[in-house]
């Protein structure tokens, strides 16, 4: 994808070099957005709340699950400041008892009731139990990774984020996963564009421009009112003394 993006940015520098030798446009840049909906399925989405809110709770009964297994454990010498980031190493340690413990009931299986056969059970119970923790605790932990900035992103296509489009059948305001593609044009060629992840298009003007090549802007920038605000103002007036 690094080599598709660099031979797409060669293309469009030769392209404005070639424009501008031959008189086809003028220094003023136009800039506009269009949303477009990504191949993706639309309850695919994973809500960046959402994550932040099960992470929470993940956590708290991950906190009390550990606070059990230290009180009922005793053989294991857990450290005090036990926490979920140690959720590896304290299934690494139950492991380790099972495995004593395995060894200890082949050598006292003719005793009835067997405490090693008891203390076994609930090792394993507590196993599970952090096993199924941890596994929460690293989706979650991709997700974050995933998400990023975003509030959200689709599971078939993790560039995607969910946004209002302009075309909307149902007239319910149903978000579905897209892109906002912006584009600088002049004389209705496209000299640069950008994939953003921003649904409006206030946010996606600052970020387009510090992306784009150094030739682009070379004179007046346009835009429409849904661009306007006074950080896009002051960015262009001290970037581009425009």
């Amino acid at each position: 994808s690094d080599t598709i993006e660099m031979m797409l940015k060669s293309s469009f520098s030769e392209f404005r070099e070639y424009l501008r030798k031959n008189g086809l446009i003028d220094e003023a840049v136009f800039i506009d957005g269009t949303k477009i909906l990504a191949n993706a399925n639309k309850y695919s989405f994973v809500w960046k709340k959402n994550t932040i809110r099960y992470d929470d709770l993940n956590r708290q009964k991950a906190k009390k699950l550990l606070k059990e297994i230290k009180e009922s454990i005793v053989n294991i010498d857990f450290a005090d400041d036990l926490n979920v980031d140690q959720l590896d190493e304290i299934c690494a340690r139950l492991e380790q008892r099972i495995e004593y413990l395995n060894e200890k009931v082949e050598e006292t299986k003719k005793i009835s009731p067997n405490p090693a056969k008891q203390e076994r059970r609930v090792a394993k119970k507590y196993l599970k139990q952090t096993r199924e923790r941890k596994q929460k605790n690293s989706k979650y932990a991709e997700q974050f990774a995933i998400v990023g900035e975003r509030n959200s992103y689709s599971k078939t296509d993790n560039d995607a984020t969910f946004m209002r489009m302009k075309e909307d059948p149902m007239k319910n305001g149903q978000t579905k996963p897209g892109y906002n593609l912006q584009v600088a044009a002049n004389n209705q060629f496209a000299l640069d564009y950008t994939l953003a992840p921003n649904p409006t298009d206030m946010r996606t003007l600052i970020p387009f421009l510090e992306k784009m090549d150094a030739d682009v802007i070379q004179g007046p920038i346009v835009a429409d009112a849904g661009y306007g605000s006074e950080p896009n103002y002051e960015f262009i007036e001290d970037k581009f003394g425009v």
